[in-house]
């Protein structure tokens, strides 16, 4: 089947981005976003949270913009707040929390060399990350 779609700007650049970093031209990379949804929609219909897929567009795109600041907040009152205080799970964290079990799973290899790719890659990473805070003279992030 062949599929044609006009992806908006504000889309065209994460996914141009998404997919220099995976090493796959843009429109592979859509085809392997696509053939990881059979997975992804079984694991909501399992988790029974399908709220977020109702979401009108102009809604979501406004939950985005706030949704960092709102994240950052969370995380840090989740830190001080005891078990008994802390949030319960909601639908759009049960989502993703599915999406990436999900992605871990159709992700997972057991070739040698990608694994030990990235195992390099994550070193890399780490390295980078606290080399940066040994410049700004914060702590050491990874030991």
């Amino acid at each position: 089947m062949t599929l044609t779609i006009e992806i908006s700007p504000t889309l065209e650049e994460p996914l141009k981005l998404a997919a220099l970093e995976a090493g796959l031209k843009p429109e592979d990379f859509a085809r392997k976003l696509i053939e990881t949804l059979p997975s992804y929609i079984e694991s909501i219909r399992e988790s029974g949270t399908t709220e977020h897929l109702k979401t009108p567009t102009n809604e979501h795109e406004s939950d985005l913009k706030g949704n960092s600041i709102r994240t950052v907040t969370e995380y840090k009152r989740d830190l001080i707040s005891p078990d008994s205080e802390r949030p319960t799970v909601t639908a759009k964290r049960a989502a993703a929390v599915a999406f990436l079990k999900c992605k871990l799973e159709n992700d997972a290899t057991e070739d040698p060399d990608e694994i030990r790719f990235s195992e390099l890659k994550f070193e890399e990473l780490m390295t980078n990350l606290n080399s940066n805070r040994d410049s700004t003279g914060e702590r050491r992030v990874f030991a």
